[in-house]
């Protein structure tokens, strides 16, 4: 599989993952975000990430490590092996936080699909032994909101 395509599979697997729920037998319907409204990313209110610190999966918190380092540093790209460090998490526990975001992200404004407020793009791996690694910034405005979130 390319690498460019993986954090699209990971929300894929995340969207479409719920243990223990049959969905043909329990007559509920599989989420379809296709028919909800799609809010931007670049729209997070203070509230959603209000709502965000305070879920209390382990991807969340994750998640919350994450926009922490990222909004100290608004607008810079952090490769994946960076952010990992800089938020004291192993790649895999980056890698799940990610992939369960997309499902806090469902939760966090029930009747929309809102888009991750973290940017990313696929790059030159800035380590060795690995052709590209993903890249990840957090907008300014965004970061400036997640900050007062935390206040």
């Amino acid at each position: 599989m390319p690498r460019h395509l993986l954090m699209r599979v990971y929300a894929f697997i995340a969207e479409n993952s719920h243990p223990g729920v049959d969905h043909e037998r329990s007559g509920e319907p599989p989420s379809n975000d296709e028919r909800l409204p799609r809010v931007s990313g670049f729209d997070w209110t203070v509230d959603d990430f209000l709502n965000l610190r305070r879920d209390n999966r382990p991807s969340s918190g994750r998640i919350v490590k994450v926009l922490d380092v990222l909004s100290a540093a608004p607008d810079s790209e952090f490769s994946t092996t960076r952010l990992a460090e800089a938020a004291g998490l192993t790649k895999g526990e980056l890698s799940g936080g990610f992939s369960g975001f997309s499902r806090v992200c469902k939760n966090l404004r029930p009747g929309v699909a809102l888009d991750w407020p973290i940017q990313w793009n696929y790059g030159p791996s800035s380590t060795g032994g690995q052709s590209g690694e993903t890249y990840y910034w957090l907008p300014a405005a965004l970061g400036e909101r997640w900050k007062e979130s935390g206040s």
